[in-house]
């Protein structure tokens, strides 16, 4: 009998009775294979054959044996191969059982004491080694001293901030509330922006970088320039001129490099600005009055474009709507004020309004804020306001503008 064999639409042989039971035995062929015997009208499966499978399982025997023989006698021939000895193990014997039982539990144990020692690990680096303070959880209370928020000890150590990407933008020291040590700022590119040096909370040096890392201005004894950046885009956003500790001059530029302010104003030449005599403290109140009702000793200036003289700008046009309008740009963001000498990049100087405003002459104010809620003598106040008090903690709700020769000269916020 011959058979032809189909597998997978391929056509094998035909083989022989006894060449398909031998490829059989060896697995070249399988016993689920197609053939085609000789007379037949269909394709049947090789194990539906009688006696293929028997004489290829006798022959799979066959070749096991002779294998089994090959290897006994290569075995005694050499002396120095293996003569595994076999133990049989019976799995009722209660010494065994206890055996295993034995081995189980040293293991469950080990694996639990590693597992232990793992979490202990895990515990003490988060706490101790990771456990950063960051500078958003840091707040300036009325002593002028800095806290960490939810804590009655004066903070000291080391303090970090973070760009939107996890990259370092801020490490700064802090010795008993006030900065000690060193201080540096980061561009977002990795570049060093700002390097200081404090000594129980004062200035003592700095250094300036550009985006690109080249050193820009220095600060040294009180004296010198210090230039800060909006450190995501490497922009410069101040420019603080110093001298014998104190900002003499100020430059603020907004995100996209435009001028915002320049405190003290630059003036034409042979202009001068006086400073009034004495300084009027800012009203104790503010009410909901209106400037029409207002109980005030000179007149509001309006939208006009004042000039620097040596007289307060006064305007007498008439039928102008004073009202103040609560939903005005100026009335409705959210500001911030702080320490005027104090250099922080990771406030927003274009929200400073303490510093914006300087020198601001009253028809800005007006264009932004709208009219006063209260004019008392040469104060100009607005109440609702939402000012954040970086320096000394919480907000302000009332903002009051001391206005001279029609120019804002002092900022003042209100509880």
């Amino acid at each position: 009998m011959n058979l032809l064999v189909n597998r997978d639409g391929r056509q094998l042989g035909p083989y022989s009775l006894d060449q398909a039971c031998k490829l059989l035995a060896e697995g070249k062929l399988h016993s689920w294979d197609l053939c085609w015997p000789d007379g037949a009208r269909e394709w049947v499966t090789l194990d539906s054959i009688e006696g293929v499978t028997d004489k290829a399982f006798a022959l799979r025997e066959q070749r096991r044996a002779e294998s089994i023989a090959r290897a006994q006698a290569a075995s005694s021939s050499n002396p120095n191969s293996p003569n595994p000895q076999f133990v049989e193990l019976k799995p009722d014997d209660p010494a065994n059982n206890n055996e295993l039982k034995g081995t189980n539990w040293m293991r469950t144990a080990i694996w639990l004491s590693l597992a232990m020692v793992l979490a202990i690990s895990v515990f003490v680096w988060m706490k101790f080694l990771s456990d950063k303070t960051l500078i958003q959880n840091l707040e300036r209370r009325g002593d002028n001293m800095t806290y960490e928020t939810g804590e009655n000890e004066r903070f000291s150590g080391t303090a970090y901030g973070y760009f939107i990407d996890d990259t370092i933008w801020e490490k700064v020291d802090y010795g008993d509330g006030v900065r000690e040590g060193a201080r540096t700022v980061w561009h977002i590119n990795g570049n060093v922006a700002l390097q200081e040096k404090y000594s129980s909370g004062f200035l003592q040096s700095a250094a300036s970088f550009d985006f690109n890392g080249a050193q820009t201005d220095s600060f040294n004894n009180g004296n010198g320039t210090i230039m800060l950046y909006w450190n995501d885009t490497g922009i410069r956003s101040q420019e603080l001129v110093y001298e014998n500790q104190n900002i003499v001059k100020r430059t603020i530029w907004d995100r996209d490099g435009l001028l915002l302010s320049v405190i003290p104003p630059e003036l034409p030449p042979n202009v001068v600005i006086s400073k009034p005599e004495a300084v009027e403290p800012p009203p104790a109140t503010i009410t909901n009055s209106t400037l029409a009702s207002a109980n005030t000793n000179s007149a509001l200036p309006t939208n006009q474009v004042f000039t620097i003289t040596n007289k307060p700008a006064i305007d007498t046009t008439p039928n102008i709507d004073t009202t103040p309008n609560l939903e005005m740009p100026g009335r409705t963001k959210g500001w911030v004020m702080g320490d005027p000498n104090a250099t922080s990049s990771r406030v927003a100087i274009d929200k400073r309004i303490d510093l914006i405003y300087l020198n601001k002459p009253t028809n800005q104010l007006i264009k932004v804020f709208g009219y006063p809620d209260q004019v008392s003598n040469s104060w100009w106040s607005y109440g609702k306001m939402n000012v954040k008090n970086i320096h000394g903690g919480g907000y302000f709700k009332k903002v009051h503008f001391q206005i001279y020769n029609g120019l804002v000269y002092r900022v003042v916020g209100a509880p």
